[in-house]
């Protein structure tokens, strides 16, 4: 059995991995004897020269970051695998300054021996090994040490780099601001803090009143902070910005191969505060709002999420906040892409007074967490370094023409619902025709057949219009072609097709039928998928596009504000057919829209015939779903060409279309009626 030596002193590796990777509730406080841990007869990482852990072999002790030719026995830029004993992370990095292609891997639950990605093999100029910690996921962001130590939290921050870990907290900085990163001598002093293993980037730097830092400059200066070798968590923005200033600073960074490890995030109900003013929600619908940010910012960007910042709103009574806590705190606990947490306590519901635990303090208190991370951080695994296959690509938010928030899960035949988005696929051959058909999935890259009935709209019309057909049975790029209006239901296979311009980009309309596929079941969040042949008269599937937003799956329900349920929207205009219709919840348009569909008559019989079938054939009418916890109701229904340009645009203040509303629905299948001029 290896020894260890714990500052200073000898202990067991079996006495060490029982404090460290204990689940039992008598490990929840722990002692976090880990600096200057050294193996007296091995070194906690070794790399080898070769793959399959071949060839020479160097150790590399834990804490120092080697850089260049400091890196032992001269393996800068000379290995390609390596071992990692339990209990300890390493990051790897291209540059000498931790920049370039970089991945911290975690061995958490076992020892981690793997051969390097190809961005990383003969490539690693920078190495720094740390241990890790058995840190649950609740946390807390406060400056008062007297409360933090009342939480019963494993981890704490302070919005700065001043305090440090305790023997049963680990402490976590974070570089506020430009000062933070641009200064070399404070990104020094983070490399030298001891018992720290995450570092926290800038704080709401969309926000003029906090640290106000440009998207573009904000990359430039995280950048800086990755010499330091610790896990990286996101700058964490404003709520509202996480897929907007977030979402550029993430583009940015994937474009200039800056690594971040975490995504940090804030989340306070503003929306909903800003549009009612209640100070009393129902705690049910304040926490669904939450779950709902929390896994659409997830499915946005597929890494772990660290919310450092939440509470039911400031404005909201004592009540509200416990309530809401009792609801939230489970629920972070169980989800596998929360990291950790940190709810912050406002003035108006704070968590001590006069020394002494208020409700909702002593709730957070009484919370019995769950370990922030349960397993491996393996490059390539789904833990946070996903490659994307060869032949899939990730189609750009800029290229997300219109692409609606939900879709209807379409568990009964008679009951589907069809599901159209606008996107502009790029990257492909010029002036050359593709067969193509549509699928939605969960699986992020599946490049197999995704499911789902293919619904074919073309950009030029023919005798059948633009909406040409649907295959209600088998789809394939060597079957042949939707046309004439037919509802196929044959043993055969079908595919529509687009046209490519000059350079080698489609604009155009897509379309789709969820149907019984567990991956379409209500309450899954699933990608859009355009799968496509090789653009010359190819019968095999040659490249997957994927959209990188997700669709929530609902079903019916007459139960108001069910973050689950959806209620039938039936519309009547006197546009003509075969027209586009979104439906959006602000009357400026820049959310993403709720949904869209199509006016009929598109001439197809349609197999799903239950209120549908009351909209079926009937010119100017169009089928819809919206979800029943809409808060603002429908704002703006717009009517939109073949081509992209606006037919007619109406608008409603507050969600009311004359005597019908759309607010909170709750008539699940039985539509409720809009009629536009």
């Amino acid at each position: 059995m290896k020894q260890y030596r714990l500052h200073g002193r000898t202990g067991r590796t079996i006495c060490l991995f029982l404090c460290l990777f204990g689940a039992g509730s008598s490990c929840q406080r722990y002692p976090m004897q880990h600096a200057d841990m050294q193996s007296t007869e091995t070194l906690p990482l070794t790399v080898f020269q070769y793959n399959d852990y071949t060839g020479d072999e160097a150790g590399i002790p834990s804490r120092t970051v080697f850089r260049g030719d400091t890196i032992p026995d001269g393996m800068n830029d000379n290995f390609s695998s390596f071992h990692l004993l339990q209990g300890f992370m390493a990051t790897f990095a291209e540059h000498e300054d931790g920049t370039g292609f970089g991945f911290s891997y975690v061995a958490r639950s076992s020892d981690v021996t793997v051969n390097l990605p190809a961005q990383l093999a003969n490539k690693v100029s920078f190495i720094r090994v740390l241990p890790v910690q058995n840190v649950l996921k609740k946390g807390v962001g406060n400056t008062n040490n007297t409360l933090i130590d009342s939480l019963n939290v494993s981890w704490f921050y302070d919005w700065g780099p001043l305090d440090h870990s305790t023997p049963t907290r680990e402490y976590v900085p974070m570089a506020w601001g430009r000062g933070a990163a641009n200064n070399p001598s404070r990104v020094d002093a983070y490399i030298e803090k001891d018992t720290v293993t995450h570092l926290l980037s800038f704080n709401e730097p969309d926000n003029a009143s906090q640290s106000n830092i440009p998207y573009t400059e904000a990359v430039s200066l995280h950048k800086l902070l990755l010499r330091t070798g610790y896990r990286m968590g996101s700058p964490a923005p404003e709520e509202g910005n996480a897929d907007k200033w977030l979402l550029n600073f993430m583009n940015k960074a994937d474009q200039d191969t800056v690594r971040v490890d975490f995504m940090a995030l804030h989340w306070y109900d503003w929306g909903n505060w800003s549009s009612t003013h209640n100070a009393s929600p129902n705690p049910a619908n304040v926490f669904n709002r939450f779950k709902n940010y929390l896994t659409r910012i997830y499915n946005l960007y597929k890494k772990p999420i660290w919310i450092t910042e939440f509470n039911a709103n400031r404005n909201t009574t004592p009540e509200t906040h416990a309530r809401f806590m009792e609801l939230a705190l489970p629920w972070l606990d169980a989800q596998p892409f929360i990291e950790r947490y940190a709810y912050f306590f406002p003035p108006t519901v704070p968590a001590m007074e006069n020394d002494t635990l208020t409700e909702v303090g002593r709730i957070y208190r009484d919370h019995v967490s769950t370990p922030s991370i349960t397993g491996n951080i393996i490059y390539g695994d789904g833990s946070g370094g996903e490659e994307i296959p060869e032949n899939m690509s990730i189609i750009p938010l800029t290229n997300e023409l219109i692409l609606p928030q939900y879709a209807y899960a379409g568990q009964q035949t008679t009951a589907r619902l069809h599901y159209v988005c606008r996107l502009r696929l790029t990257g492909l051959a010029p002036n050359a025709t593709y067969r193509y058909f549509t699928g939605l999935s969960d699986q992020a890259y599946r490049t197999t057949q995704t499911p789902g009935w293919l619904l074919a709209i073309q950009n030029s019309t023919s005798p059948a219009g633009y909406i040409v057909g649907m295959s209600s049975s088998n789809k394939s790029v060597g079957g042949s072609r939707l046309d004439n209006n037919e509802n196929y239901t044959g043993t055969g296979s079908k595919f529509s097709t687009f046209t490519t311009n000059a350079s080698g980009n489609y604009t155009g309309w897509f379309a789709v039928v969820p149907t019984n596929q567990e991956q379409h079941q209500a309450g899954k969040n699933v990608y859009f998928f355009v799968q496509v042949n090789n653009g010359s008269g190819g019968t095999s599937l040659n490249h997957t596009f994927r959209t990188q937003s997700t669709i929530s799956m609902l079903d019916y329900s007459t139960i108001t504000e069910d973050i689950g349920g959806a209620s039938a929207v039936k519309g009547i205009s006197a546009v003509g057919d075969e027209k586009i219709v979104v439906l959006y919840s602000d009357t400026a348009m820049n959310d993403r829209p709720l949904y869209a569909s199509f006016t009929e008559d598109d001439g197809i019989p349609q197999p799903y015939t239950n209120w549908y079938g009351t909209v079926n054939a009937s010119e100017g009418q169009w089928g819809a779903i919206i979800p029943n916890y809409l808060t603002s109701g429908i704002r703006a229904i717009r009517y939109v060409s073949i081509n992209g340009s606006q037919l007619a645009l109406f608008t409603s203040s507050n969600g009311e279309w004359g005597t019908t509303e759309t607010v909170h629905p709750d008539n699940g299948s039985t539509p409720i009626t809009i009629e536009t001029p």
